[in-house]
Parts: structure tokens; C-alpha cells; sequence
């Protein structure tokens, strides 16, 4: 009894690394990233915010408000974004009517008022540029 025991311990123990070399790895789920056409990655079920992770870039969206101008509340969502406490003195540019970006050294931060809410989209890492570029405004 005791042998069949030890016997049974062992197949189970051989059993997970020939599984593990048989079987496909997992591909995690993709979710289409908020704001960018025909981008999937996986998203990260983990985070405060809405996140992906594309090929090392990391994205993130937010909704907010704000009764101040771009020019305010822009450079203070990056901050936060970064967490840092400096605000960047980057310029804001206007990627699109009633979409506005801010990038610096530390990633590009892009916003879109529509119907008293501001949808911001951060976007850090390789392709940051590439996948900002692509960013559309959503229809609210």
C-alpha cells in the first residue's frame, strides 16, 4: 500500500512538467484599446484604471472633469499620470479638433472633452508615439 502510495506521488510529479511541455502556452485575452483603432492587447485586470500592455508600451485610460481650461487641467493629469510633482512645461498641441496632447520625456498624455467629462489617454514605452498617433476621439 504504501508503495502504490509513493508510486502515485511520483507519476503526479512527472506528470506536471510533461503537461507543461505538451500543452500550448496560455495566450492571455485581448481587449480593443479605448481610442485607438484596431489596437488589442491585453489588459491588465489588476490596475485602478482601464490598462493595457501592448509590446512593452503601457496604456492608460481615464475619465474625468474639469471646469478649467486645457491648459490647466492637461498638464496636471500628466503629472498624475507620472507621479511626479513638477508639471511639464512641454507644449500642447491640438492632434485633432477637440483632442489635445502633451508629451514629454516621461510619456504623452492626450485628452478629449465632450459632454462635460474629459477622456485622457497616457501611453508610455516603446511606440508611445506610434500608438498616440493612431489615437481617434471617441464619440460620446
Amino acid at each position: 500500500m504504501r508503495n502504490t502510495l509513493i508510486y502515485s506521488c511520483i507519476g503526479v510529479l512527472a506528470a506536471v512538467p510533461l503537461a507543461d511541455a505538451l500543452l500550448p502556452d496560455p495566450t492571455p485575452d485581448t481587449t480593443p484599446v479605448r481610442g485607438i483603432p484596431g489596437l488589442e492587447c491585453p489588459e491588465d485586470p489588476y490596475a485602478s484604471s482601464q490598462t493595457w500592455n501592448c509590446g512593452g508600451a503601457t496604456i492608460i485610460s481615464e475619465e474625468g472633469s474639469s471646469s478649467h481650461e486645457v491648459e490647466t487641467y492637461l498638464p496636471r493629469q500628466h503629472r498624475s499620470f507620472i507621479g511626479t510633482r513638477a508639471l511639464t512645461d512641454a507644449p500642447i498641441t491640438t492632434q485633432a479638433p477637440e483632442l489635445y496632447r502633451v508629451e514629454d520625456g516621461d510619456g504623452i498624455t492626450l485628452a478629449h472633452p465632450h459632454d462635460n467629462t474629459i477622456s485622457f489617454l497616457y501611453i508610455e514605452g516603446p511606440k508611445a508615439s506610434d500608438f498616440a498617433d493612431r489615437v481617434q476621439k471617441e464619440e460620446a
